[in-house]
């Protein structure tokens, strides 16, 4: 695998980035202030993005907390935790087009809850909140990525986690893991991820002892995009009350829930695809949920099928969403892994300041 490296001088220190290759995309965040930077991906002269009439999008004060950084078609959303000085999350939505801030939590009457987590684009018109308090919420709502304006996103339904006995676990932690969303086509583009095919990993950290602090378990729940695009698309402009879904309701045959190890930095989500590396055996497991009716198990020899109920002790939660399975050890103790259709990429420190990456070709 040949690489071809180019460098491109910055006059700011960078907070974050996210890109979309499909656009020929890159919005920076500029470290220290309130700022976006939207400029091309491609190692042109020429920095900012001919579509962007804006260069520079800027947002009051800047971010303090946990940041998260999304762009999903025209949209791009800056998701900022409470800590650090805000006594709530703030969610920020840009048509990064036009210019036009779409969203400003802050600006509305309705504020964001405390207890609000974690951010996710669904697609270019719709996205996701998680909320840790309780037994764990997500919110699900759609909104206009063209509006001109401020608006208001429309809460198009609650879904509600399991409930889990506070003697057993207490969940203080939901983040939101999902395949970057790119717009246009990108065939034979290493790291795009088929349109049709996208999972969201939940991933729920629960205290398991309250004598002891710090000791906590990490747990996932597996579900398919479609899952929650279907809710929305059902429920946007149906005028009856927003539906609050019991977890018996819409949970137990849409997910698999299992518990899980490693930590956030080690999961990678590709399509339908999951890795997750764990550091201390260097060994990854990839969780396949493309369940084709087509495919018998006799196809994929190096996978294992599991299409049985589950249930984790000791939480008691019974899941049937069907998934292939397989592990293998690495050698290698990686900092960081990444996936796409075919390979698998590891990031480890070689030297004091170096890194290497270590390729893993699926198809050899």
């Amino acid at each position: 695998m040949s690489l071809r490296k180019f460098e491109r001088p910055v006059e700011f220190r960078i907070k974050d980035f996210v890109i979309d290759p499909t656009q020929d995309l890159l919005i920076i965040l500029e470290a220290g202030w309130a700022r976006l930077h939207i400029q091309t991906l491609s190692p042109d002269a020429i920095q900012t993005h001919p579509l962007a009439m804006q260069n520079v999008l800027e947002f009051g004060t800047g971010p303090g907390g946990t940041i998260s950084l999304e762009v999903a078609g025209d949209a791009v959303g800056l998701f900022i935790n409470k800590g650090f000085g805000y006594v709530r999350p703030r969610l920020l939505i840009w048509n990064w087009k036009t210019g036009d801030l779409i969203y400003d939590s802050n600006f509305i009457k309705e504020k964001l809850s405390e207890s609000i987590s974690s951010f996710a684009f669904l697609n270019q018109n719709s996205f996701m909140l998680t909320a840790a308090g309780g037994n764990g919420t997500l919110y699900l709502y759609s909104f206009e990525p063209t509006a001109p304006g401020l608006s208001i996103p429309v809460l198009c339904a609650i879904l509600r986690l399991p409930s889990v006995p506070t003697s057993i676990a207490i969940l203080y932690q939901l983040d939101i893991h999902s395949s970057p969303i790119h717009s246009g086509h990108c065939e034979n583009l290493s790291f795009c991820n088929p349109p049709d095919s996208h999972m969201v990993v939940l991933s729920a950290r629960y205290a398991i002892d309250s004598r002891i602090p710090g000791l906590s378990e990490q747990c996932s729940f597996f579900v398919h995009k479609r899952t929650f695009l279907g809710y929305i698309n059902q429920f946007q402009h149906v005028d009856i009350g927003v539906p609050d879904m019991e977890w018996k309701r819409w949970g137990e045959m849409n997910t698999r829930f299992l518990k899980t190890t490693s930590g956030r930095s080690n999961f990678c989500v590709h399509g339908d695809r999951i890795a997750l590396y764990n550091s201390n055996t260097h060994s990854i497991t990839i969780f396949n949920f493309n369940m084709p009716s087509s495919m018998s198990i006799s196809e994929v020899p190096t996978y294992r099928l599991h299409d049985e109920p589950s249930s984790e002790y000791p939480y008691n939660i019974s899941t049937r969403l069907p998934y292939y399975s397989t592990s293998c050890e690495l050698g290698e103790r990686f900092l960081n892994c990444m996936i796409d259709t075919e390979r698998i990429i590891g990031l480890k420190k070689v030297e004091a300041n170096n890194m290497a990456l270590y390729i893993y070709d699926f198809s050899r």
